[in-house]
């Protein structure tokens, strides 16, 4: 069976009384509002490289759309790769990309600047399940509500949203992700916001943390931190065609090929934030890397990772290593 056979067909009976041609405009917000709202959900079924997931229009996924896609393993989430989205409606969505499973979370962001007041929101998908609704020919009472309580959870949450001054002013999540994952989705979430803040300004950060955690950060930047990430490569590029010495650069993968060697009694995520931390704290160059690491850590999915002092010995000498190799020949 086609996996665009598995779409229910939801939809809400009070749609039919909507005309797309009389619906009052609001204004969108200005350009400069760059503050990340998540927008979160899951996996409903998968075959092969297609997937369903509870994620439509009324959660501002649309095809073409990329999402990130994670999985829970050992009380953590573990990233995958990428999704994009091939077709969809109200609250569903079929995807192709990285092979996934049922109860697989799926992750995108979208800056302010690219929402709709709520009202908008609201108007504009009803308005285009009008123009879809003459080629339905059955409806589902569950489709009904879930497409109601999603619309009815963005108009709800956008006004919080756009008085926000925080670098995330919020979250929307699907009807179907279970309550109880939330706090590790809090913890998932708390370790992106800071791996942004430095993919923003440095190339080897993220991409030390592994090929899977550069794939899933490509989605979840946002447009401004990704537009500043190409400055920082760019700026790399231009400084190794001006550098007379004979320095070596530090790459990422150098990064990660000695943090494994180091830490192998960890697990492999946890290697992969070491990884990511001995980059931000090379790039950073702090005089004492201990409140770095003791700030950073509980931002992370492991902040038990605080408590290891000989963990923070190890990452000391891993730099003294790293700068060593990094110096000019005599």
């Amino acid at each position: 069976m086609s996996m665009r056979c598995f779409l229910p067909v939801c939809f809400t009976t009070f749609c039919a009384v909507l005309s797309a041609s009389n619906l009052p405009a609001d204004d969108l917000l200005p350009e400069d509002r760059s503050e990340i709202v998540y927008v979160a959900g899951s996996v409903l079924r998968s075959e092969n490289s297609l997937c369903v997931i509870d994620l439509g229009t009324a959660h501002t996924v649309r095809p073409d759309h990329r999402l990130a896609v994670f999985r829970m393993s050992e009380g953590y989430y573990v990233p995958l790769g990428q999704l994009t989205v091939v077709s969809g409606e109200g609250t569903r969505s079929v995807c192709e990309g990285v092979r996934t499973q049922k109860g697989d979370l799926v992750l995108a962001v979208r800056e302010l600047h690219q929402l709709k007041t709520g009202r908008r929101h609201r108007e504009q998908v009803l308005g285009r399940e009008v123009v879809r609704e003459p080629r339905r020919r059955f409806w589902t009472s569950y489709g009904n509500v879930e497409l109601a309580a999603a619309l009815s959870q963005y108009e709800r949450r956008y006004p919080g949203w756009e008085r926000s001054r925080r670098t995330v002013a919020g979250r929307l999540d699907s009807e179907n992700l279970e309550p109880g994952r939330t706090t590790r989705l809090d913890q998932l979430q708390q370790q992106l916001d800071l791996m942004r803040r430095y993919y923003r300004k440095d190339v080897r950060a993220v991409a030390a943390a592994g090929e899977h955690w550069d794939s899933v950060m490509r989605v979840l930047a946002g447009s401004t931190a990704r537009a500043g990430h190409q400055l920082a490569e760019n700026a790399v590029l231009e400084k190794a065609a001006e550098d007379d010495d004979d320095g070596v650069e530090i790459a990422a993968a150098d990064i990660r090929t000695l943090t494994r060697d180091r830490v192998f009694h960890l697990e492999r995520e946890q290697q992969n934030v070491v990884a990511f931390l001995v980059a931000v704290l090379l790039h950073e160059k702090p005089a004492d890397i201990r409140p770095v690491l003791l700030a950073a850590y509980p931002q992370t999915q492991f902040p038990g990772l605080k408590d290891d002092e000989e963990l923070i010995e190890t990452i000391q000498l891993m730099l003294a290593e790293l700068a060593a190799a990094a110096e000019p020949a005599l």
